[in-house]
């Protein structure tokens, strides 16, 4: 992971529009599908051979965290419409 993931994540968070929330999260899970490709790759290659299960099972929360985020501010930019 890359300092600057770190950041994307948080400035998303300030962004004012629903849409760029919602344009940085996205951004953030891609951020995440990379890591987790990383965590398998480095298993495979003997270097989290204990750890691995537990890395799988935290960014499986923040992903489902990220996933709820993103579903709460379309389903309030469904209710503005409405």
């Amino acid at each position: 992971m890359r300092i600057g993931d770190y950041f994307t994540g948080a400035e998303g968070f300030v962004k004012q529009s629903d849409a760029d929330k919602l344009r940085y999260f996205n951004i953030s899970q891609g951020s995440l599908e990379e890591c987790r490709y990383y965590f398998l790759l480095a298993s495979d290659l003997g270097f989290l051979s204990d750890e691995l299960a537990e890395m799988q099972s935290l960014s499986s929360e923040v992903s489902r965290l990220l996933n709820a985020y993103m579903k709460g501010i379309r389903n309030s930019e469904l209710d503005k419409k409405e």
